[in-house]
């Protein structure tokens, strides 16, 4: 498959009149001194990429993926996830079938799905699927619009969608998967829905949130909008208080007791991008694009940072975490490469070994001789950390490596790297300890890649704005610019 690439240049503008609270009073990165969060099962299914909106159903978690369509998972056995089926759909893209979003009808055991539209299936839609049969999904009703369809959510005899750049669609539900438009309420920019009572609550993007009464669902009305120091992506909300992811501005709670009056409370400044996020019995958790974080809920004025979890594949390489859901003690993150099953105990000491970096990259590197690198090794558990072994692929050497690390201790280890020639390099660091999640925790090394390496000259850019217009570098001295590289697979 080929990969198409784009250089894009924006112009930033610095953001006026940020509500006040908006200021962070959560440390980045701070430890409250357990590791809470312990892996289930690593799930890694043929092909997976992409995978995004999850919901659990009982027994059962079902997730949207970027390249193939519905998946239902039997988790009744949490450490032993197992594939029930997976649906295509009957509109759009047959080789590549997408889908974003999913919630479900316990009671009627159907699934509504959503797709937001792209290159790869340009078609939005949301389409309603028979699942009284897990390991049948049947579709039994398919809905196109013009607007493009984001997050989900049920009402009682209804369903609301966030529909990006249109706003908030309500939808009667009939018999037979019937979809009929009643209402709508024009947003800028509506990402996800949550509803409680006569209220809806839009993540409405670079406009922060807003709240939608619903008391004639054919005539929607905005009641308050709130501006946040970030764009609201996805939202949850319980006992009078609403969390919202904000991307690169991590995460904020928010008072709703007074729904015509929402107030920020709190902000907490995430390491990575907030792209989703759940609520279980004793804890929030939120999708930090490489990382699970969960913060707990028993201070309702505090945002606090209970623990955080890093996101790899199987093979040691790092991964993304694009939906999340949870159900009591159980949380299941959608990642780039797999569905992930983790189990949260507030009370839980261990070790938790934390390596940096991840992946380990090296450039263009001459055949036999030596380089090195230097690991950064941190037990960010409650419990002694102790290590069995430090090993690698061929070529890969170690200076004295710590047998131990006491909770919160760290160590730096130095990495020697000798390759047998200049062809592209593939190998991994394997250390084996005694933490329960990864007992044998592998680091992806890559070397002498394909393309342009660290250190190379670089090659003359074409470089475009967002009309695809020409730029002249030396029109763009004495300003500030992004630059943002884009690889589409």
């Amino acid at each position: 498959m080929s990969r198409r690439y784009a250089l894009l240049l924006i112009t930033l503008f610095t953001t006026a009149c940020m509500p006040k609270a908006a200021l962070n009073t959560g440390a980045v990165g701070a430890e409250p001194g357990t590791d809470p969060i312990t892996i289930l099962d690593h799930y890694s299914g043929p092909a997976f990429a992409e995978l995004l909106g999850v919901s659990v159903w009982g027994e059962r978690v079902v997730f949207c993926s970027g390249v193939q369509g519905l998946n239902i998972y039997d988790a009744a056995d949490p450490t032993d996830l197992r594939l029930l089926d997976r649906l295509s759909f009957g509109s759009g893209n047959q080789l590549f079938p997408r889908c974003q979003h999913v919630v479900v009808d316990e009671a009627a055991e159907l699934l509504y799905v959503s797709n937001h539209g792209d290159q790869l299936q340009p078609e939005p839609f949301i389409a309603v699927v028979d699942a009284r049969k897990a390991n049948n999904l049947r579709e039994v009703a398919m809905h196109q619009y013009p607007e493009s369809i984001e997050g989900l959510a049920l009402w009682g005899d209804y369903l609301l969608a966030a529909a990006h750049g249109d706003g908030l669609l309500i939808f009667e539900r009939g018999e037979q998967g019937a979809l009929n438009k009643v209402g709508a309420t024009k947003l800028e920019n509506a990402w996800a829905v949550a509803v409680e009572g006569a209220r809806a609550y839009i993540a409405n993007g670079s406009s922060g949130i807003a709240v939608i009464g619903l008391e004639d669902p054919s005539a929607p009305e905005l009641l308050s909008s709130l501006k946040l120091p970030g764009a609201a992506k996805d939202l949850v909300l319980r006992d009078g208080r609403l969390y919202v992811a904000l991307g690169a501005a991590g995460v904020a709670m928010l008072d709703i007791e007074d729904p015509n009056n929402p107030k920020l409370i709190e902000g907490y400044n995430t390491p990575g991008s907030a792209v989703a996020l759940t609520l279980g019995s004793e804890a929030l958790f939120v999708s930090d694009w490489n990382d699970l974080r969960a913060f707990d809920l028993s201070d309702r004025e505090h945002l606090k940072h209970m623990a955080h979890e890093s996101i790899r594949t199987q093979r040691g390489k790092d991964s993304r975490s694009l939906g999340i859901a949870a159900s009591g003690d159980l949380v299941f993150s959608a990642n780039w490469t797999g569905l992930v099953a983790y189990k949260y105990d507030s009370k839980l000491s261990q070790p938790d070994l934390e390596i940096s970096p991840s992946p380990l990259v090296f450039g263009k590197l001459p055949a036999d001789e030596s380089t090195e690198a230097t690991l950064f090794l941190k037990n960010t558990g409650s419990a002694p950390l102790e290590f069995d072994k430090f090993g690698g692929s061929e070529g890969i050497s170690f200076s004295q490596t710590p047998e131990s690390l006491a909770p919160g201790e760290s160590a730096y280890v130095n990495l020697f790297f000798k390759p047998k020639n200049t062809k592209p390099y593939k190998g991994r660091v394997l250390v084996s300890s005694n933490d329960p999640d990864t007992p044998q925790l592998s680091l992806a090394v890559t070397a002498n890649s394909i393309g342009r390496g660290v250190g190379d000259p670089a090659p003359n850019p074409k470089l475009v704005d967002l009309e695809g217009s020409p730029i002249n570098l030396p029109d763009l001295q004495g300003k500030v610019v992004l630059l943002a590289y884009f690889a589409t697979f």
